[in-house]
């Protein structure tokens, strides 16, 4: 699934289970800040996405650690597996420069 913007994105880690929205109205100096590191922190939490939709003082919502597991990773590059998108990659960079000209109108 190709994903072209942010609300797109949000709604594909949604879909994965890998988002946690919040909706309590939270101080962007330093409670936000604070929050993402207890989560973070917290043992045996599962490591998700945080979307903080009531940020005092703006209208935008503040997502956080969108891309802090390799799940999310594979999910933003399109694939299962990240290994599946670093395998393609390595394929493509290790390929030999054509020796002939033969080779090279190929």
């Amino acid at each position: 699934m190709a994903i072209s913007d942010l609300r797109q994105w949000i709604d594909a880690l949604d879909e994965a289970g890998e988002l946690h929205r919040i909706t309590a109205k939270v101080d962007p100096c330093l409670e936000l800040s604070q929050i993402v590191d207890r989560v973070s922190k917290e043992n045996g939490a599962p490591n998700k996405a945080l979307l903080f939709e009531n940020v005092k003082g703006s209208n935008m919502p503040v997502l956080v650690n969108a891309f802090g597991s390799m799940k999310r990773m594979a999910i933003s590059l399109g694939v299962n597996d990240v290994e599946e998108h670093a395998t393609r990659l390595r394929d493509l960079l290790d390929q030999a420069p054509p020796e002939t000209l033969i080779d090279k109108l190929k």
